[in-house]
């Protein structure tokens, strides 16, 4: 067994020092079959044709990133070089462009016309954001401050109303009457306002639920200087019904009106906050009792 497996492993051995001198051969000659086949090639009439083509234009090539080379060196180059960078900038100085997105809504520019600082070229208006500015009187600017609710509403839309918030208040006059200028962003949908319209707006300094309010004139001091209102009854018609949807004085009692005494509150432009435990909705106060003008007074509002 010793003698077989020495044998076979000799055996082993000279075979694969065969196979290398074999594949060293091998890889010689076809080497050397190779570089016959390349020589044979580059005798043959065509590649000499292309090779003598290439090299021509290597040389052309060479020779023009030399000129091209020569000449940004020159000059010349960096003449027109200057010069062109000054015409993009004057194409650049040419170019209006606007620093927000929006709607051109008026173009003052006109070909040929030079353009003027004191005419806007272009009013460009972002019609997805409003402002409001208003004039506020001295008596009341001082219960303005930013960041207060305002209510939005308009004419050219009675059904609908938009919610605002105060972002500015001037610190000074805006004209001789003493007003002060305002300004509120409309924060709802704008929907059917759009600039240029008309608005009327409600600041909202103060907010309270749930209260009664009369018009200034329909709060009057009695005998011992007490505020007061006075509540009338409506006179029956002649089927001895009540009188109802009339605001004057002959569809009311106005002779045998009752006193009620009130505590008064908040305040607005017309009406003021009245507080008694005798108040409930539905009660008929005269509005103006010297002038004996009667209205209706019916939960939170008086309807004139």
């Amino acid at each position: 067994m010793t003698v077989w497996t020495t044998a076979q492993a000799d055996f082993l051995t000279k075979q694969k020092t065969y196979n290398d001198k074999y594949k060293k051969e091998w890889d010689k000659a076809r080497g050397q079959y190779a570089q016959q086949l390349m020589e044979e090639e580059m005798k043959d009439p065509t590649y000499t044709s292309l090779n003598s083509r290439f090299q021509s234009a290597t040389a052309r090539y060479e020779s023009l990133e030399s000129s091209v080379e020569q000449m940004e060196k020159s000059d010349s180059t960096a003449q027109l070089r200057s010069q062109l960078k000054t015409l993009q900038k004057q194409r650049d100085a040419c170019l209006v462009s606007s620093p927000i997105n929006g709607i051109v809504t008026t173009m003052g520019a006109k070909l040929g016309a030079i353009p003027s600082m004191a005419a806007p070229l272009f009013v460009i208006q972002d019609l997805t954001k409003l402002r409001i500015r208003v004039l506020v009187p001295e008596y009341e600017i001082l219960l303005v401050k930013t960041g207060m609710d305002v209510r939005i509403t308009n004419d050219a839309d009675l059904s609908s109303s938009w919610t605002g918030k105060v972002t500015g208040v001037s610190p000074v006059a805006s004209d001789l009457n003493h007003n002060f200028t305002v300004t509120i962003d409309v924060t709802s949908a704008i929907q059917t306002l759009t600039a240029g319209m008309s608005a009327k707006v409600n600041i909202i300094c103060e907010s309270k639920k749930n209260v009664f309010a009369v018009p200034y004139d329909a709060v009057v001091k009695n005998a011992n200087g007490q505020n007061v209102v006075y509540v009338v009854e409506p006179l029956p018609d002649a089927n001895g019904n009540q009188i109802t949807g009339q605001n004057n004085r002959k569809a009311f009692d106005v002779e045998n009106k009752r006193e009620i005494i009130v505590t008064t509150g908040m305040e607005s432009d017309y009406y003021i906050e009245i507080i008694s435990p005798e108040l409930k909705e539905g009660l008929y106060i005269l509005s103006d009792p010297e002038g004996r003008n009667a209205s209706i007074f019916s939960g939170f509002n008086f309807f004139n």
